[in-house]
Parts: C-alpha cells; sequence; structure tokens
C-alpha cells in the first residue's frame, strides 16, 4: 500500500471537484488504473465511502437513511432535520418487517433504533 484511504480519497475528490460531467468517467477509470497499479484495489470500497462523506461535508449535506413501517410524513422528516447540524440528503426504505417506528442512521456512522421491532427483540430476550 503506497496510499492510505485518507490520501486516496483526498486526490479523488480534488480531481473530480473541478472537472466536468464529461470528464469524470475517464478520471474514474483512470483513477482505478492506478489503484490497480499499487495494488490498492482492496481499498476502493472505504476510498469511495471516504469521498463521499468529504462531498457531502463540502456540500454542507448529512446523509439520512431511514426505514421505517411507512412512508415518513412531512412533519417527521421537519423533526429529523431539527436536530441535524447540515441539511439531510434522504434516503428512505419501507420495511413493514420493523413493525412500526424507524431506524435512522446519519452518515454511516450514528444509528437510532426505534423501531417496534428491535422493542420486542430486546424485550423477548431478557428472559
Amino acid at each position: 500500500m503506497k496510499y492510505t484511504v485518507t490520501q486516496y480519497a483526498e486526490a479523488l475528490a480534488e480531481a473530480l471537484a473541478p472537472a466536468g460531467a464529461e470528464k469524470r468517467p475517464s478520471m474514474i477509470r483512470r483513477f482505478l488504473g492506478m489503484l490497480r497499479k499499487n495494488k490498492d484495489s482492496k481499498l476502493l470500497a472505504a476510498i469511495v465511502r471516504k469521498t463521499e462523506r468529504r462531498w457531502l461535508a463540502d456540500q454542507n449535506l448529512h446523509k439520512v437513511a431511514v426505514t421505517s413501517a411507512s412512508p415518513l410524513t412531512a412533519a417527521v422528516k421537519k423533526e429529523i432535520e431539527a436536530v441535524l447540524t447540515r441539511k439531510p440528503m434522504w434516503e428512505e426504505k419501507i420495511d413493514p418487517a420493523i413493525l412500526g417506528g424507524m431506524r435512522i442512521l446519519v452518515d454511516d456512522e450514528t444509528m437510532i433504533d426505534a423501531s417496534a421491532r428491535s422493542r420486542l427483540d430486546r424485550m423477548f430476550s431478557a428472559r
């Protein structure tokens, strides 16, 4: 490994930022070629995550993934948005298996699990 994940992510973000949409695919292909040449292809997933986090921060956004049993209302979205430090970029998933409530994941780091399924699981596993 010649470079760290952070170094690769910074380089990729800085290279892509000023580039137009038509130049980005060829730049990404060259970047992937460099990873292969440096035998660092196994770092790709971590590099992509770190690059995405930087882009979100640069855009003053939080990635907010919400899983709920039914679609979120505008009022619920507003409540979630009120506790965030940056504007949310929503990713919603409907999963009836959680029964009620919701799971919220902010920036792939902070998990709030207020689902009925997790409460039931905790209640019955305590025995």
